[in-house]
């Protein structure tokens, strides 16, 4: 339950950050205390906040969750036998349905996350993680692994493995370069910590912390706007 409260609330950013972007200032002619506010004739204009176009969310993926024993990972979902073949963005699949234009009907694709864009965000977060999860659990002794290069999947006991763990999953699905001493270690250790803490019967407690720390990562405004 905590783990789907932070997420939900990371998604939430998306609209909050998408909503600031269509906000501009408008002249003023009040006076603040003593010294006049700076009047224009026009408000200063600024780029406007986007978030990934369906294309950018489907070169990102397999670059951030490395591959497993199939191939580059990407959002599958599964076909009438069970099996996971089918590529969710396609334009058949979902890729139309988040916002692909189809250069027919659509021409252009929304520059802000939807309804639908922030929903299904979520479900690739958790289908991608997933498979990250498991590739790591595969890779052999010594082979390196990519959603815990630093730190045992199946250990919890190294406190500073975690961390140097998780300054590497930040510098490696948002660009942030980080300390031990960051705000966002410490954050992302709430979500490892609630993770393994909620764990369910029989399964790996660290490996569940680390698919926690994926999914929070892979559903952050930062992943997803620029």
């Amino acid at each position: 339950m905590m783990k789907r409260h932070a997420t939900t609330a990371a998604l939430a950013a998306l609209f909050v950050a998408a909503a600031l972007s269509g906000c501009e200032s408008e002249p003023s002619d009040q006076r603040i205390g003593d010294i006049d506010s700076v009047e224009a004739d026009e408000p200063q204009n600024h780029a406007a906040t986007r978030r990934l176009t369906i294309d950018q969310l489907e070169g990102a993926i397999p670059v951030v969750a490395g591959a497993n024993a199939g191939g580059p990972i990407e959002w599958r979902l599964l076909n009438g036998q069970g099996v996971p073949t089918i590529t969710a963005l396609d334009d058949d699949v979902l890729g139309g349905t988040m916002g692909r234009p189809d250069y027919e009907y659509v021409t252009e694709e929304p520059a802000s996350p939807d309804a639908l864009y922030v929903k299904f965000s979520d479900d690739m977060a958790r289908n991608v993680c997933h498979q990250m999860v498991e590739a790591d659990v595969m890779r052999a002794a010594g082979e390196e692994r990519v959603l815990t290069r630093f730190a045992a999947i199946d250990s919890t006991s190294d406190s500073q493995a975690i961390d140097d763990n998780i300054s590497y999953l930040l510098l490696r699905f948002l660009g942030q370069h980080t300390g031990d001493d960051d705000d966002a270690v410490s954050e992302l250790r709430v979500v490892f910590d609630a993770g393994v803490n909620g764990a369910p019967a029989g399964s790996t407690p660290a490996a569940e912390g680390w698919r926690a720390v994926c999914v929070a990562l892979f559903t952050s405004p930062a992943f997803h706007i620029y």
